[in-house]
């Protein structure tokens, strides 16, 4: 008895099997990749500032959209290390689109000991330096 053909179809099972394996790995490389950059990330841009009248306390930032898709800024966080309050900043515009701007503020009810803030959004939290200026 010859068995050349069971060598053939067997070597064909096996080329059959590593060609699907690999289109896998590539459809969940490609699947992985378009989901992660599809996110909006959120940056800072310039100096944030605090202005310190005396009696009220206002910090201005503007946040830029360097990810993939829009990022919502509705009810966005602002939280003062040392602080116990934490504050809800307005932004405009409210939806910022992939590369756009947003330029918001809040009132605080004291005047920080430290510079430094947590803004937090639904698309992740970003960590602030700002100057202080007296009026």
């Amino acid at each position: 008895m010859k068995r050349k053909g069971a060598y053939s179809i067997t070597a064909a099972l096996l080329t059959i099997g590593f060609i699907a394996t690999a289109a896998l790995v590539v459809w969940f490389l490609v699947g992985a990749t378009r989901s992660v950059v599809n996110q909006p990330v959120i940056n800072v841009v310039g100096t944030p500032t605090l202005v310190d009248t005396g009696t009220t306390y206002t910090l201005y930032f503007t946040l830029t959209n360097i990810g993939g898709s829009a990022a919502n800024l509705t009810g966005i966080q602002v939280i003062i290390p040392g602080d116990t309050t934490t504050y809800t900043a307005s932004c405009q515009p409210t939806v910022i689109s992939q590369g756009g701007k947003a330029h918001c503020s809040v009132s605080l009810s004291t005047l920080p000991a430290g510079n430094s803030a947590l803004v937090r959004t639904p698309s992740g939290e970003v960590q602030i330096l700002f100057s202080v200026i007296k009026e």
